[in-house]
């Protein structure tokens, strides 16, 4: 975390995924996706705005900490981009990564 913005540094070690598809096109690695996070009474609505625009979800996860949902927005911006929904306990964790007290 720096100044409100988290970068995430994935590295795949098994199994298939957007990570592992993204890194057979991309051998050297790069940037896979951006993510935006909301609260997660506001995921159903960002999400819906998204698939309005006519992009397509290309993997999506119910998490303790969040709601997942991942668009191909490559053609477009790129990367992939992913809409974050917290939970309680994600502005918990959100906030413990921001103060350092984890």
């Amino acid at each position: 975390m720096s100044g409100g913005t988290m970068l995430e540094l994935i590295q795949p070690v098994s199994g298939k995924s957007i990570y592992t598809d993204f890194l057979d096109q991309h051998k050297h690695g790069g940037i896979q996706h951006i993510a935006y996070m909301v609260q997660v009474a506001e995921f159903d609505d960002a999400v819906s705005q998204l698939k309005n625009k006519g992009y397509r979800i290309i993997q999506s996860l119910v998490l303790p900490v969040a709601r997942v949902a991942y668009f191909d927005t490559y053609k477009e911006i790129g990367v992939a981009t992913e809409i974050i929904g917290l939970t309680e306990a994600g502005n918990q964790l959100l906030e413990q990564l921001n103060t350092g007290n984890y």
